[in-house]
């Protein structure tokens, strides 16, 4: 059911921050959905997604032996390919809850810092990211993919932190999960002149965009530190335990979660 989580991460284990990043067994989609996806908008059965956001709250719970008097909600987002992130705290509380999981509203980062508050990020190629500020222990998590990463949503996430709780670029922690790579991701002309005008030549390998590369020159220019920052070295296109929209098309959702601790 879990592909990483901080338990085996370096930088993360000994934060009072706790992720995992699913794969795609455990759950109970079927077809092309097979298994465990968590995205509804994908057309899976909606009783089934809902069934494996279940599964994943209560596995991290128990990974992370979570002692909590409430149920474990997956707080999510109907991801648009924005830059827009929002207070979780805020969108919750219009919120009619049912189920173990509430769609917070349209954005690409969901910000926290309150304990126990499971927050999940979708994606099928595209970049999950965790931004945890350890002075201020507040956490957001991301959904980078191409026009993210071009539209710089690590900035304005970082700027939506710092106006909340004061964040500084020198005391993120940044993870990136598995997602697709140089290896796998062919871009066409348009794309490759929009990436050198952003970024420069080194992000391209012919037809093939780096947004790892790309991604990683932004947090640097933003002062978040590379001893600060753990990158899966897995391509999502590449790993058969991973959804990828790149190879499969018609396919499921794994996810990023995080909580902070109390």
């Amino acid at each position: 059911m879990f592909f990483y989580t901080s338990l085996e991460s370096a930088l993360f284990a000994s934060e009072p921050v706790r992720f995992a990043l699913t794969h795609r067994l455990g759950g109970v989609s079927k077809g092309a959905f097979s298994t465990l996806n968590l995205g509804y908008h994908v057309g899976d059965a909606a009783h089934d997604v809902a069934q494996n956001h279940a599964l994943i709250a209560h596995r991290f719970y128990n990974c992370f032996n979570v002692q909590s008097i409430e149920a474990p909600i997956v707080h999510y987002c109907n991801q648009i390919h924005s830059t827009h992130s929002l207070i979780l705290e805020d969108a919750f509380a219009s919120q009619n809850i049912s189920g173990a999981s509430v769609c917070l509203g349209e954005a690409d980062g969901i910000i926290t810092h309150t304990p126990h508050k499971l927050a999940l990020i979708m994606v099928a190629d595209c970049n999950s990211i965790l931004l945890y500020d350890r002075i201020h222990r507040a956490l957001a998590l991301i959904h980078a993919g191409r026009k993210g990463v071009f539209g710089n949503i690590l900035q304005a996430t970082l700027e939506h932190l710092h106006t909340h709780f004061a964040t500084r670029a020198q005391d993120i922690l940044m993870y990136v999960g598995a997602s697709i790579r140089a290896c796998c991701y062919e871009v066409g002309k348009e794309i490759q002149n929009e990436a050198l005008a952003l970024f420069g030549r080194d992000v391209l390998q012919r037809n093939r965009l780096d947004l790892i590369m790309c991604l990683t020159m932004q947090a640097r220019a933003l002062g978040i530190m590379d001893n600060h920052i753990e990158i899966s070295p897995h391509c999502s296109c590449c790993e058969p335990l991973l959804y990828s929209y790149r190879k499969e098309r018609i396919t499921g959702r794994f996810g990023l979660l995080a909580m902070i601790e109390s």
